[in-house]
Parts: C-alpha cells; sequence; structure tokens
C-alpha cells in the first residue's frame, strides 16, 4: 500500500527562508507602524499569524504550539466561536470572533519565529527606541511650542496627541516605556551621582511626556509601574519619587499653561470616581452587566456589545433605575477586557481569558527580576492586561499591535539560554 509523505512541499521550504526573513523586518516595524497606519497594522499582525502557521507546515514542529499560555488562549478562541455560533450573532460578530486567533498566533510568531535571533531582538529594541522617542519628543514640542514635527498641539483641546489624530499618545507610552527606561535607569546608576541625576531627569522627561498628554488612564497605569519598578530595582527608587513630585508640579503649572489638561486630572477626574454610576462608564458598566445577566454561561457572541447595547431590554440603569442612558450612551466595546471576555463568551470565557493571561504573565515574569530588560517588558504587558483600568478593545490595533510586539518580544528574551 502506498504511503502518504509527510514532507512538507519543496516550494514551502523553499520560501520558510525569505519568509523568515520578512517576517523579522515586519515585525521590528510594528512600533512605526501603529503610529502610522492602523490598516496596514492590521495586515501586519494577520500576516505575521498566517505566515507563522505556514512556517510551522514547513518545519513540521509543534513544538511552539505547546506553551500553556497558548493552549489557553486557543482554548478560549473555540470556546468564544462556540459560544458565538450558539448566540446566532450576525456575520460581522462571527468574523470576529473567527479571527481572534490572529493575536496569540501573532505573539507566537514573534515569540518563536520572527524574533528568535539575538539580531532580530536588537533590531526590535532600536526601532521601540525610536518610536518611543519621537512619540515623547512630538508630545513634548506640541507642549513646549504649540507644534509637533508632524502635527499641532491645539487640535485637540486637553490634550497632546503626539503624532496621532486621536488621544492615543499616553496610551502609546504607557505600554512602550518601560523596556528603555529601566534598563536605561539601571545603566545610568553604575555612573554615580552624574547618572543617578541623569536617571532622575529621564523619567521625569517620560512621565512629564505621558501627563500632557492628557490621558487620565495611561498616567495613572505609569505610575503604577513606577511603583512596581521601584520596588523591584533600588536604583529605581528616587527616580520613581522625584517623578511622582515633579508630575505633582507639573499638573500645578498646567493650571497657568495648560488649563484644559489641568482640568482633566484635577477636576474631572474626581467628578469620574465620585459620581461613577452617572457617568458614561458606570452607564457602560450597567448595561454590560444587563448582558451578563441575560446571558451567564454562552455569552452574546463576540462584539456583542456593539450590537446588543441598543436591545431595549439591556437598558437598565444602576440598581435597576432608569434606563442608564437609553440608546444614546451606546459605544462599540466595554472598554475593559475582561469585562468584554465575560459579556462576549459568559463565565467559562471570562475563565479562560483570565487564564491564558496569567499563564502569559507567569511565562514572561519568571527570572525577570534578574534582567532589567526584561522587567521592563513584564512591566508592559502587565500593564497592557491589568484588570483595574479603562482600555479599548481587545482587539483594537491600536494597543492589539504593541502587545503583539512587546510580549513575543518578552517571550523570545525568555526563552534565550541563561549565560
Amino acid at each position: 500500500m502506498e504511503q502518504t509523505s509527510t514532507t512538507p512541499p519543496s516550494w514551502l521550504r523553499r520560501l520558510d527562508g525569505p519568509g523568515g526573513v520578512l517576517a523579522m523586518a515586519v515585525g521590528v516595524a510594528i512600533p512605526w507602524v501603529v503610529i502610522a497606519s492602523r490598516s496596514a497594522a492590521e495586515a501586519v499582525v494577520a500576516g505575521l499569524a498566517a505566515g507563522f502557521l505556514l512556517h510551522l507546515l514547513a518545519t513540521r514542529n509543534a513544538a511552539p504550539l505547546r506553551a500553556p499560555w497558548f493552549l489557553l488562549a486557543m482554548a478560549y478562541w473555540a470556546w468564544l466561536v462556540l459560544a458565538t455560533a450558539l448566540a446566532g450573532a450576525e456575520p460581522g460578530q462571527m468574523l470576529a470572533a473567527l479571527s481572534w486567533g490572529r493575536f496569540p498566533l501573532a505573539t507566537l510568531a514573534i515569540a518563536t519565529w520572527a524574533f528568535s535571533s539575538a539580531r532580530a531582538q536588537r533590531l526590535a529594541l532600536w526601532a521601540l527606541g525610536g518610536a518611543v522617542v519621537f512619540v515623547g519628543l512630538e508630545i513634548w514640542l506640541q507642549f513646549v511650542f504649540g507644534h509637533g514635527l508632524v502635527r499641532s498641539g491645539t487640535a485637540l483641546p486637553g490634550y497632546m496627541p503626539g503624532p496621532f489624530l486621536r488621544p492615543r499618545a499616553g496610551g502609546y507610552l504607557a505600554l512602550t516605556l518601560w523596556p528603555l527606561l529601566v534598563p536605561a535607569v539601571v545603566l545610568l546608576a553604575t555612573y554615580g551621582a552624574r547618572g543617578h541625576v541623569a536617571g532622575v531627569a529621564l523619567v521625569a522627561v517620560a512621565v512629564g511626556a505621558v501627563l500632557m498628554a492628557g490621558q487620565r488612564s495611561p498616567l495613572i497605569m505609569v505610575l503604577f509601574g513606577l511603583v512596581l519598578a521601584a520596588l523591584a530595582l533600588r536604583p529605581l527608587r528616587l527616580p520613581a519619587l522625584v517623578a511622582v513630585l515633579g508630575g505633582a508640579t507639573m499638573l500645578g503649572l498646567a493650571a497657568i499653561v495648560a488649563p484644559n489638561t489641568f482640568y482633566r486630572y484635577a477636576v474631572h477626574l474626581p467628578q469620574l470616581l465620585a459620581n461613577f454610576p452617572e457617568t458614561h462608564y458606570g452607564q457602560i458598566l450597567a448595561r454590560a452587566l444587563a448582558m451578563v445577566e441575560a446571558h451567564p454561561w454562552l455569552g452574546a457572541g463576540a462584539e456583542a456589545f456593539r450590537t446588543g447595547c441598543y436591545d431595549p431590554r439591556f437598558h437598565i440603569g444602576w440598581g435597576g433605575v432608569g434606563d442608564g442612558g437609553g440608546a444614546a450612551m451606546c459605544v462599540t466595546h466595554v472598554h475593559h477586557f475582561y469585562l468584554e471576555a465575560l459579556v462576549d463568551a459568559g463565565i467559562p470565557g471570562l475563565v479562560l481569558f483570565t487564564a491564558s493571561c496569567l499563564a502569559l504573565l507567569w511565562a514572561l515574569g519568571r527570572g525577570a527580576l534578574s534582567d532589567p530588560l526584561r522587567l521592563g517588558l513584564f512591566l508592559s504587558a502587565l500593564i497592557a492586561l491589568w484588570p483595574v483600568a479603562t482600555a479599548g478593545a481587545y482587539a483594537g490595533i491600536d494597543q492589539a499591535g504593541l502587545r503583539v510586539f512587546l510580549m513575543g518580544l518578552g517571550l523570545a528574551l525568555a526563552a534565550r539560554p541563561a549565560t
């Protein structure tokens, strides 16, 4: 009886070498692509996921697929697709469910394929460093001169948009600055008093850029990250303390030179916290919980909030009082990854999604305290996945592309042999 060959086609094996080079190139470019074009970032992430599957077929190597965090992510993906199908969701929701898997696949592609070499990892760090400096410089130029290299600082009152058309610069820096800031401050601390002063100045400049960007949640998460970094590494303690005090001073000065920014932090934020149930965020949470109560186990399918929000059955305010803003408050997502998983895929989906996030953080965090670069990448992942914060949709490419890059790079570095 003729046996079927398990050897991959020759054309596929010939393409695997150039494919790896292309994967490295587009992976390295992600921090800049996210700045330049959302559609291009979507194409890069999807291309990495598809190319990685071809690479696995060409090499007949299934070992990368056995990573615990990846298996849990695949389990969540399968459950999300099933839940969406059983919910009788519209075609757009089914497409969103089927395409969700591109994110863990692209992350694994970065970790085990695109950035598997030390050269690729160095190039990725240089590209990230250039992008972070560009975004931070753009914010400071807009703040000081009213116009940056590519965009005006007056287009969005209360914000310094950096190179973005919408308020995204603070969120960009909140995720990306750690792999650069933490190693740099630790290195500077080895140069004595002058190095400590330079480290303090560097942290102050970074925190100041995030503060002037005008986005509240990113600033809170950066301060949270500074506290964790200071607890983990002694050289970061003084810079973190000075940065917090300097940030408070800058906020006071903003009352004079940037009153809209001052209002967002010092006036509007306390009002939001004091009256949360009546705020837009409170209305979103109440609406999402009403949807969960109706679909606790199977959920309502991928991107359920986008369409279900308009259903009058869920127009319920806090404590069952009022209509929670009716249809007028509806947005496309719930601004929280874990609540999104709960609405879309029910309690089992939330459990699987949370488990995959914890397993990923565990893989990134093991041994990270001994390596400032890895610690910085772990902080990036922790801030991206921290549950007590507002966020965009999980599939929102602005942060999803950065998550793929940063987490993939962190996993690649974690896999390096100890020296």
